[in-house]
This record gives structure tokens, C-alpha cells and sequence, in this order.
């Protein structure tokens, strides 16, 4: 794939999660893998990496639904984060007092409520695209007091037509299953797609931040498709140039 640029996105770093003794700890920050998924039985898990399918019922509540108050969504879009902006959300991130979901739920129900939409988000995880890196895949994971935004792949769809034709037939799966899944004509793979778990999250609030920090129509989105130009053909010439491969 593409090299990274080797930049921090937004000014964060990853931290490294601890085990927790708190018996009623639903983090998936605590002791949870980044690594491939499981199915998992535990009615009560609330982590999207481990298996769950999304064909749960809608019909009733789930059990952490029920109890805790505990939801998910994930936010999508087809259209570029502003870098600067994004990270001025970010920055303004409330850092959780608890470490724990089992310490949150149990604080007094009469707790004045934090200000931020953002506050009450336990878990966020996803991919998520940059106006400043035209080409680069940024994984955004978040859990507990850790919150990082990293490269950690090119788009399928950034990749030149004969490194890409290579890349089908090493990783064919992957690829077929993005060109049937994440496709569009216009921006192929390239996409916002962020699962937020949490207690009593304001959905609405969330969402509307994020749309916030999405590149808008006129100079912002010209300048962007100037810059992905430019980065598609420099993809080109290092692509030439690592291959020796003539156009």
C-alpha cells in the first residue's frame, strides 16, 4: 500500500489500556483486543469488536439498553473532514472522570450533566477521511481517557489502476468486499464511518458536531479535489519509480 505520511491527524496519541478489577466494567478499552473478532455470548457486551452481527431486533430493547441505558450508532458521510476543525472537536473532548462504565453507571443520578455531546461516548471506533491527506485511510479509535486518530492504510480507491490490479489479486476479499460494500462512483472507498457507543449519548448533538467539521461546498471543496489530484499523481510517480513501471 500507500506509505504513510507518518503526521499525527489531530494532535492525539494512543495510549495503552491497563486491566480493571472493577467487576461491573463494560470498557472495551480494559483488556480488550484490537485484533480480529470473536463471536462473543455476553448479552450484556456493548464492543463492536467482538462479533456481534447487525441483525439484532428492533422490535425490543437489548439487555444494556434495558438496564444501563446503554446505545450505539454510527455516523457515515461522503465527504471530507476540514483537519482543522476536526481536531478543535477533539481537543474539546471531555476527558471521562471514570475509567470504568461499571464507576459511571453508579454515580448519583442527580450528577449535573457534562456539556459536551461528547461526554457521555464510552467507545468510538472507525475510519474516518482528511482533507489534508487525500489518499490515507486515518483509524479513529477511542476508549476510556485514550483517544487517537492515526494512519493506517491508502483507500482502495486512491491506489493507481496497475498497483491496484496487483494489490485485487494479493488481498482479493478485502478488495471485493470494498468495492461492494463502500463503493461510490464518485469517491470509491473513501468515507466517514464511526461506531459511538455510550450511556444516554445525544445522538443528535454528536452528529451534527461532526457535520460541523465536513468540508464545505465552494473554495473548501475545490481546494480539496486540487490537493487529491496532486496526491494521486504523486502516488503515480512513486509507484513508477519503486517499479520501474512506464505509463
Amino acid at each position: 500500500g500507500h506509505e504513510a505520511h507518518g503526521h499525527d491527524a489531530a494532535g492525539h496519541s494512543c495510549g495503552h489500556s491497563h486491566e480493571c478489577e472493577d467487576p461491573e466494567c463494560a470498557d472495551p478499552s480494559h483488556g480488550h483486543s484490537h485484533g480480529h473478532s470473536h463471536e462473543c455470548s455476553d448479552p450484556d457486551c456493548t464492543d463492536p469488536s467482538h462479533g456481534h452481527t447487525h441483525t439484532h431486533s428492533h422490535s425490543s430493547k437489548t439487555t444494556a439498553e434495558e438496564r444501563f441505558g446503554i446505545t450505539s450508532f454510527t455516523y457515515s458521510a461522503r465527504r471530507p473532514f476540514h483537519a482543522d476543525r476536526l481536531a478543535e472537536v477533539l481537543q474539546k473532548w471531555p476527558v471521562p472522570q471514570k475509567d470504568c462504565l461499571g464507576q459511571m453507571l453508579r454515580q448519583p443520578s442527580g450528577a449535573e450533566e457534562p456539556q459536551s455531546p461528547f461526554s457521555r461516548v464510552l467507545r468510538s471506533k472507525g475510519f474516518c477521511w482528511l482533507d489534508n491527506y487525500p489518499s490515507s485511510r486515518m483509524y479513529w479509535s477511542h476508549a476510556g481517557k485514550a483517544l487517537c486518530l492515526e494512519y493506517d492504510n491508502a483507500w482502495w480507491g486512491a491506489l493507481p489502476e496497475e498497483q491496484l490490479q496487483i494489490m485485487e489479486s494479493m488481498e482479493q476479499v478485502a478488495y471485493v468486499r470494498a468495492k461492494k460494500e463502500d463503493w461510490t462512483e464518485e469517491w470509491a472507498d473513501r468515507r466517514q464511518e464511526l461506531v459511538f457507543i455510550g450511556q444516554r449519548m445525544d445522538e443528535l448533538s454528536i452528529r451534527t458536531a461532526l457535520d460541523g467539521c465536513l468540508l464545505r461546498d465552494g473554495e473548501e471543496m475545490s481546494a480539496y479535489l486540487e490537493r487529491q489530484e496532486k496526491d494521486a499523481a504523486a502516488m503515480r510517480a512513486e509507484w513508477v519509480e519503486m517499479y520501474n513501471y512506464e505509463y
